[in-house]
């Protein structure tokens, strides 16, 4: 009977070939595509599993008085805890925002080769026993107690040495001086860092790193935060306590109110706070807007696909009455009409699934895709896993649509079927309300993809405002943040290329506009620790506010190196007048000889307001602007 049933099947799919054919291929690109869309969900709702310990884990938080929460906290905060012994708490850890640093690393063969942009994450030593990682070579005993002790991840342990040479005790050269570095640590780092230990990689969903690939932890860091002098004032990471068994970060909560705890940061007191381990991430990222997004995407897409699908199969059906008809006649039961349907609708689906899954394999090896600093890798197997899932699931809705065809055949007379109602207006009502979804579906995706493009050309016009669409067209950028390029060979590079008769400017800099800011943060009294203010700072040449085409508000440009230029955004928020102002950076004291108008290099993060300090370059350039003639940027 089974034979019969494949052989029945298999002559009404080449009897009616294209139909079949656009609605397996249709249902595939929607399997394909509603798989890699709810990958990212999972991923992004699947956030922190990977820890053994994540049910016992709880964030340690502030709150400001007026009841808003940090981001993250200081760094000195979790050392505060540790002074004070909790019942729930069985062991604190501090974790540093992740950031990219270059270093110089020696190899086997006794070089020293310049490695570039390794995200970076400096933990103390109880990060092992919060988080465990798996350690592959060395010993996080040792790494915890000896300076500057790195830890690499397996990946670039492999990238580096390979597989056979171990890198343990081999040296990593820091290659730029930190922010968080004391004032006697050269521009060009130089910082000596031992290689302790290997660990297995750290996923990329986790609220720790989220979406960013991991290279290496680093313990008792010189350079790093934990021991950085004004480290009580700057909220560069995240506190977590990892609590008893039996314990919960609601009790945890409870014991804090009852104990008042605060700390004080820009002289103001903020209460200690405990939340569940990843709430605040949830909370407060766009992590849970983009799961919330891919997944509505690919089940529009996916039912785009289904209706596709059904409606075809639905029609094969419907055309067919009066064969089901004369069965019913010949005495053939609803088993034997059900696994004539249901057969054809497996044997359709499972063509389709196999397309599919032949698309997976094919596209497996260009599934990543970046977004801002964000970086996701579909693995091959685990997609191909969930997608066995969802090809479950349609089958279970070929299963349905069988069982009510089968009850409608069962519950109409022999000669309706064989003669039929009015087969061609049931087969033209429900064709039109499933092309009718089907057209609203296309409709959404037009009426998004014209809203993204839009939000894109603001974007483009609100980036450097100051400069016209056609004035940024003509500007190339240069990148030059090479750790193997002496400066002088960066600065000669740039005045050789300048001299091309099609360059009409240039303007040499420290970073990328694009990519980040030169510091942060300056004293309004000279050594006054307490005096600190949160502003953005830039580093630029002379010619920096005629190049950019940004008009100066008040007072005029620089003319010393003991002046500086505020944009109005600072003005506003510090709601005085700043000319004739003297801020400091360190020990070096500037005066606000002008105000400019607002700098806009970021369209997604607040501005706290620039000030533009004087720079040569002498000691230090990574990117060059230059400036072409009309019509001669190629």
């Amino acid at each position: 009977m089974l034979q019969h049933y494949i052989k029945t099947a298999f002559r009404h799919l080449l009897k009616y070939k294209t139909q079949n054919l656009i609605s397996i291929i249709g249902l595939s690109v929607g399997i394909l595509c509603f798989s890699i869309c709810l990958y990212c969900s999972r991923f992004i709702y699947s956030v922190d599993q990977c820890f053994t310990n994540k049910e016992r884990i709880a964030n340690v938080n502030l709150y400001t008085p007026d009841g808003t929460t940090y981001w993250g906290i200081p760094a000195n905060l979790i050392e505060n805890l540790r002074q004070t012994p909790i019942e729930e708490v069985e062991a604190y850890t501090f974790v540093a925002d992740p950031n990219q640093r270059s270093y110089n690393v020696e190899t086997p063969e006794g070089k020293e080769l310049p490695y570039e942009d390794l995200y970076t994450m400096e933990v103390d030593s109880s990060y092992n026993k919060v988080f465990t990682p798996q350690i592959v070579q060395g010993s996080w005993e040792t790494a915890s107690n000896t300076p500057n002790s790195v830890i690499l991840t397996r990946s670039l342990a492999r990238k580096i040495f390979g597989n056979d040479e171990s890198p343990i005790g081999k040296r990593m050269i820091l290659a730029q001086r930190l922010s968080t570095s004391p004032s006697t640590t050269p521009r060009t780092g130089g910082i000596s860092y031992t290689i302790q230990a290997v660990i297995e990689d750290i996923p990329l969903n986790t609220s720790l790193s989220f979406l960013q690939q991991i290279d290496m932890l680093i313990l008792n860091d010189s350079e790093g935060i934990l021991q950085f002098e004004s480290n009580n004032n700057r909220t560069g990471g995240l506190g977590f306590a990892l609590l008893r068994p039996g314990k919960t970060p609601t009790q945890l909560e409870a014991r804090f109110r009852a104990m008042n705890l605060k700390h004080t940061m820009f002289k103001k007191e903020n209460d200690v706070t405990a939340s569940p381990f990843g709430k605040n991430f949830l909370e407060k990222s766009i992590a849970p807007y983009f799961a919330g997004i891919t997944s509505v995407i690919g089940l529009l897409i996916l039912l785009t696909g289904l209706l596709n699908f059904f409606q075809f199969l639905t029609g094969s059906y419907l055309n067919r009455s009066h064969e089901f008809g004369i069965r019913k006649a010949t005495g053939s039961g609803d088993r034997q009409l059900f696994g004539l349907l249901f057969t054809q609708a497996v044997f359709i689906s499972l063509i389709a699934f196999l397309f599919t899954f032949s698309m997976i394999e094919m596209l497996s090896p260009f599934l990543s895709f970046s977004l801002f600093n964000f970086t996701l890798l579909v693995e091959r197997n685990l997609l191909l896993t969930q997608t066995t899932e969802y090809m479950a699931g349609i089958l279970l809705l070929c299963l349905l649509l069988c069982l009510i065809t089968v009850w409608r055949i069962k519950h109409i007379s022999i000669q309706t079927g064989i003669r039929g109602s009015n087969p061609k207006r049931s087969r033209h009502s429900i064709r039109n309300i499933l092309l009718g979804i089907q057209f609203f579906i296309c409709w959404l995706f037009v009426v998004f993809t014209t809203a993204l493009y839009l939000q894109a050309d603001k974007t483009g016009s609100t980036l450097f405002h100051t400069l016209t669409e056609k004035e940024k067209s003509e500007i190339i950028s240069l990148p030059l943040d090479y750790r193997f390029m002496k400066n002088s060979e960066k600065l000669a590079l740039i005045e050789r290329i300048s001299r091309h008769p099609s360059i009409t400017d240039k303007l040499p800099a420290d970073i990328n506009y694009l990519g980040g800011i030169s510091g942060t943060g300056m004293y309004t009294e000279k050594g006054n620790r307490d005096s600190y203010i949160e502003v953005n700072i830039m580093n630029i040449s002379s010619n920096f506010f005629e190049f950019m085409n940004i008009p100066i508000l008040s007072g005029h440009t620089l003319e010393t190196n003991e002046q500086m230029v505020a944009d109005h955004k600072l003005t506003e928020r510090m709601k005085k007048d700043l000319l004739g102002m003297t801020l400091y950076n360190y020990e070096d004291g500037y005066t606000v000889c002008g105000t400019c108008s607002d700098f806009i290099a970021d369209t997604y993060n607040q501005s706290q307001g620039f000030i533009f300090l004087p720079c040569n370059f002498n000691e230090y350039v990574g990117h060059c602007y230059l400036k072409c003639k009309p019509g001669s940027v190629e």
